[in-house]
């Protein structure tokens, strides 16, 4: 019906932007806000190239030590260049993503909503781009990721979350 047609388009709108949202949270080094855009659910899975973090804790975990690699990274440029003008006198909270940069552009959505609406799978194509920083050989380089990001979506208390998530970097 017109109804259920108009029903699925906003459902696709709502997967789009929790998408956006955790892109957003990952260009800006918000990872204490991603958890919250994940179901509650024990069985979540986050996949990439080199593995995968499987349960709650396993993905709670990964989004940890991203926080905690964006702090030392942050404390790191500091403690470098401490007496540049947009350095000196500032605090790690003020200064918090100094150093992180990334970039990640969500393009070309395909997004299948299940027929009773509870669920969803999308699919996404990202041009972006990172700063890379080895932190034993203290060097720092830009690299073009193209990556792919394939999910699984479920309807959760009022709210359209991750279920399971697959970013595979070309």
């Amino acid at each position: 019906t017109p109804q259920e047609m108009a029903d699925r388009c906003l459902i696709i709108r709502e997967v789009q932007n929790v998408v956006g949202k955790i892109a957003q949270c990952d260009l800006l080094a918000d990872y204490d806000l991603v958890p919250q855009f994940w179901s509650s659910r024990e069985d979540i899975c986050l996949g990439m190239n080199n593995g995968y973090f499987k349960g709650a804790e396993a993905v709670k975990g990964y989004y940890q030590q991203k926080l905690e690699n964006t702090k030392k990274l942050t404390a790191r440029v500091m403690e470098k260049w401490a007496d540049h003008p947009n350095v000196k006198g500032k605090t790690a909270d003020e200064m918090y993503g100094a150093g992180y940069v990334k970039g990640t552009d969500m393009h070309t959505p395909i997004i299948e909503v299940a027929e009773d609406g509870k669920s969803a799978k999308g699919l996404w194509y990202t041009p972006g781009f990172a700063l890379r920083h080895d932190y034993v050989k203290g060097t720092v380089d830009v690299a073009w990721m193209w990556e792919k990001y394939g999910g699984d979506f479920v309807y959760e208390n009022g709210e359209w979350r991750f279920l399971r998530l697959l970013i595979c970097m070309d």
